[in-house]
């Protein structure tokens, strides 16, 4: 369905899925966000193949930040 903000959103009807289904779909999202933002801008960098901790994932982005973000 149409937004105001020009984004769409679709209902996902997943049944009997595992109680792990919240936290795998998360981390696979993560990571996968990771490796596409990287394919995009060709950093030459290694993304991680599994979710970093909050803490982790901070410190990560911050140095990508801090090394090519000037």
């Amino acid at each position: 369905m149409p937004k105001k903000n020009g984004w769409y959103k679709e209902n996902l009807l997943i049944e009997n899925a595992p109680d792990s289904f919240p936290i795998d779909a998360t981390a696979y999202s993560v990571v996968e966000l990771l490796k596409k933002i990287e394919r995009a801008i060709v950093l030459g960098v290694e993304m991680p193949d599994k979710l970093l901790k909050p803490d982790e994932l901070q410190s990560f982005l911050r140095s990508l930040c801090e090394k090519f973000g000037g």
